[in-house]
């Protein structure tokens, strides 16, 4: 009875463990979300409104020229805001993972890094097919790899990342590699 109490003990504790730990990626995920609405769309949102006080006080003296000079900074304004809406909900939520697939959304998202650090060259090796492992396992394949890469990309000051995802009997092996410079010694455990 004494194990037992123990082991309940035990299993509550790393229960309320990843509570906090749940909470914690939360207010994370908040934060960056917050800033990225703030600093991206805020400053988008701001231009709009300047084009278009500037078109509501001025109406009456503009030229034609001006007034589709206007009009297509606000097309320009109103494509940027589209764009950064749609990487925001792709961090939230990757579109398309259980329409085209895990294989798919994990090439989208690896393509997505290529566009934007060109000094990392990212690799992405997957199997010719991958078996149907549900929702779940496959928004959390997807995560695993979006932080992962999301790491290497802050922190590593990498020139390689591979992405690798095989299939084995019983389920997936996912690795992420890269060339950087590793963890510090006093970092290198972690404690869940």
């Amino acid at each position: 009875i004494t194990h037992l109490a123990r082991t309940l003990a035990d299993a509550r504790g790393a229960q309320h463990a990843l509570a906090r730990q749940l909470i914690t990626v939360q207010e994370d995920e908040r934060r960056v979300l917050a800033r990225e609405l703030h600093d991206e769309m805020g400053q988008t949102l701001t231009a709009l409104n300047v084009t278009a006080t500037h078109l509501a006080r001025h109406a009456n003296m503009l030229t034609r020229d001006a007034v589709a000079e206007c009009a297509t900074d606000l097309r320009r304004e109103i494509r940027t805001c589209g764009e950064q809406l749609r990487a925001m909900l792709k961090t939230l939520r990757p579109h398309g993972l259980h329409a085209a697939g895990l294989a798919q959304t994990l090439r989208e998202l690896v393509l997505g890094w290529r566009a934007r650090h060109t000094d990392i060259d990212f690799e992405l090796d997957l199997p010719m097919q991958l078996p149907d492992v549900g929702e779940l396992l496959s928004l959390t394949v997807y995560r695993v790899v979006q932080e992962a890469v999301t790491n290497v990309v802050r922190h590593s000051g990498a020139s390689l990342c591979v992405v690798r995802l095989a299939v084995r009997t019983g389920g997936l092996v996912l690795e992420v590699r890269d060339d950087g410079r590793g963890l510090p010694e006093e970092g290198a455990t972690w404690h869940g």
